[in-house]
């Protein structure tokens, strides 16, 4: 037998479905390219951004969507300002499976509280904690982000995580895919997407050891956290690799020019 909800607490549950969305005053869509840069029209666009202003709060709202994978979302969240150079907030990300890669709150920029991290096939992996503490603006160095332990620890780490897909080595299929990423100044990889194909089978097992890279060191300048942005070739050699790890190689990581 299906259970009903009494009706004063059905009325209420509407009631709070509608009030959270009359808080929130549409006012722009805007389209973006691959680097997140907006456009004047939706040609060459790769996502979309709706933006809100919540009229309680006096904040922002943004939700960014692909335009490519049938509008699988990349991420929503919070900031504090109209430029959205702040955020402030919860926030989700999104792995361009579908499948979410980390939740939790933004505070002024930072990170705080838990955060909930899962893994590219949808497997949770362990939270993180942030405390609430602010990062010394009083020294003016510029910082490169930095894999854990330097080059060395992250092509052993390729070495042990990356995998030759089966069907792929069954069919001849070979060579090197360069993956361009984000490091956030959290430290978290975003938005990996393929920049130079081989095949979908080899393009698909880059993106995927790509996004679940562990957190880095992020870059900082004059004080700030800043995001940095990468890419990676990962060669895929049918004499040189094993069919778990080995990639022939996975550096020099290529720093791009900062947008």
């Amino acid at each position: 037998m299906k259970k009903i909800l009494p009706l004063f607490l059905l009325a209420g549950l509407l009631f709070t479905h509608f009030k959270s969305f009359a808080e929130l005053e549409k006012i722009e869509t805007v389209w973006l390219d691959s680097k997140r840069q907006v456009l004047k029209s939706s040609e060459g666009a790769t996502h979309s951004r709706d933006l809100f202003r919540n009229t309680i709060t006096d904040t922002y709202y943004v939700e960014v969507v692909s335009v490519k994978q049938n509008t699988d979302t990349l991420y929503w969240g919070n900031y504090s300002d109209r430029l959205l150079t702040t955020e402030h907030g919860a926030f989700k990300y999104f792995y361009f499976n579908g499948r979410p890669e980390s939740e939790g709150e933004f505070k002024m920029g930072s990170k705080v509280g838990t955060w909930k991290r899962w893994n590219f096939d949808g497997t949770e992996r362990p939270d993180r904690f942030y405390s609430d503490e602010k990062f010394d603006k009083g020294a003016r160095t510029t910082n490169a982000a930095k894999f854990p332990g330097g080059i060395d620890s992250l092509q052993k780490y390729v070495n042990s995580n990356l995998v030759f897909p089966a069907d792929a080595r069954n069919r001849g299929i070979e060579g090197t895919v360069y993956v361009s990423f984000t490091i956030d100044k959290s430290g978290t990889v975003r938005y990996p997407e393929v920049s130079t194909s081989v095949h979908y089978l080899l393009d698909e097992e880059a993106i995927r050891f790509v996004s679940e890279m562990p957190e880095w060191a992020p870059a900082s300048k004059n004080g700030n956290y800043v995001d940095t942005n990468f890419i990676m070739p990962i060669t895929f050699d049918l004499e040189t690799t094993p069919n778990v790890g080995g990639a022939k190689s996975a550096s020099p990581i290529e720093k791009q020019t900062k947008q």
